[in-house]
């Protein structure tokens, strides 16, 4: 049966359209192309479905993820005209999409993603930096994925005594910006892996420059030491039943400590000073008491009371994935193979990180703190009236 000529799917506007060039702005063409054949997944001849048609496909999903992809692809089809210089694009069949997108698989999406999403902060960002280290927040989440025999072999899904959950899952572990909201270390894992374990993968990519926050979850001792050894500057949770002694204490109450591995002959050979800080929420019926570990040892680079108010910024990650899960509808990662979950999953983020491209500059123009600037209009900004100086000619 011949292909038809794709048109606009009912309700598709030209505004709709033009966010495609939004796309090559951020995530230009040479680099898409550079991740491909970085995987040897490029396009070797314009025919059919290019591969770079399904990055950008994977990506524009992210910001219509309650539309079928065949509709999405309609989007572009202008664009796609322009950008391979073709007369007409035919528009493939849904099982066409499916096999292109199995081609391309999910690790050209994450070369993608680690090449181009990098903090957006810049000096004038408001919020961004405390003593000049870019605040950033480590945690994860689950996403329920779409439930089919290979993603519940692959992925697994949670269970009590009683019964299973209802779809298998995927775990991802991010490093996010907090000015900005906007993750730009991302890795993608099962269930039943660990985020400590997921999280120590995104170790290499830590910087001097890194102020990190992160809940008790992620409080170990080789994730400490090994984060700290990169230079970062760390500001983590810690369970209140940690035997932790007083070694040197500051007039502003904190106090210096030592923590070890928990196993090995020689684990006390082995310890790391840190500094510790611990105070009373206020506002709160139990009294709730929080611990912090930090490597800032010298109570003049980060006095306590300070650090202990730093730390109720990493809620902003709780922020981010609501307007991932809730503002871009992403309820079930719907593809049906495990390797095409991962790609569905990157590409989410880099449309999320597109959006916040748009609020980042907006903010920068206005001379304003971008978390004053509503996801929830820019989100319908990108969808249906983004016209940037990267979009293709009419």
């Amino acid at each position: 049966m011949a292909k038809k000529t794709a048109t606009a799917a009912a309700g598709v506007t030209l505004m709709d359209k033009l966010a495609f060039g939004h796309l090559t702005r951020i995530f230009p063409v040479q680099i898409v192309r550079e991740a491909l054949s970085q995987y040897n997944r490029q396009t070797k001849r314009i025919r059919g479905l290019p591969t770079e048609a399904i990055v950008y496909l994977q990506i524009l999903q992210g910001w219509f993820s309650n539309r079928p992809q065949k509709e999405s692809l309609a989007c572009a089809t202008e664009s796609l005209q322009y950008l391979f210089g073709l007369k007409q694009f035919e528009l493939p069949s849904k099982a066409a999409i499916s096999k292109r997108r199995g081609f391309v698989g999910w690790e050209p999406m994450k070369s993608l993603f680690d090449r181009v999403c990098q903090p957006l902060s810049k000096p004038s960002t408001q919020g961004a930096y405390y003593r000049g280290w870019l605040l950033t927040a480590i945690d994860g989440t689950d996403f329920d994925v779409e439930d089919e025999p290979a993603n519940d072999l692959h992925f697994d899904r949670p269970e009590n005594q009683k019964s299973k959950g209802n779809y298998p899952q995927a775990k991802a572990v991010a490093l996010m910006e907090v000015s900005t909201r906007t993750a730009f270390e991302l890795e993608i894992g099962k269930y039943r892996d660990s985020e400590i374990t997921l999280a120590q993968k995104l170790i290499p990519t830590f910087t001097k420059d890194y102020l990190i926050l992160a809940d008790q979850l992620f409080m170990s001792y080789e994730l400490f030491s090994k984060a700290s050894a990169q230079g970062s500057a760390l500001l983590f949770r810690a369970r209140l039943d940690r035997v932790l002694d007083r070694v040197e204490e500051f007039d502003d109450d904190s106090y210096i400590s030592i923590i070890y591995p928990s196993t090995g002959t020689d684990r006390k050979k082995r310890g790391i000073k840190v500094r510790v800080i611990e105070y009373e929420v206020k506002g709160t019926q139990s009294g709730e008491v929080i611990r912090l570990i930090t490597n800032i040892l010298d109570p003049k680079l980060g006095p306590a009371e300070e650090l202990a108010g730093l730390y109720h910024e990493r809620w902003e990650f709780e922020t981010m994935l609501d307007e991932i899960k809730t503002h871009l509808e992403v309820e079930v990662i719907r593809s049906k193979r495990p390797k095409l979950v991962i790609q569905e999953i990157y590409g989410i983020f880099m449309a999320h990180y597109a959006i916040k491209t748009v609020m980042h500059d907006a903010a920068l123009e206005t001379d304003i703190d971008p978390d004053d600037l509503s996801f929830v209009h820019s989100v319908r900004v990108v969808r249906r009236s983004i016209i940037s100086s990267g979009a293709f000619p009419p």
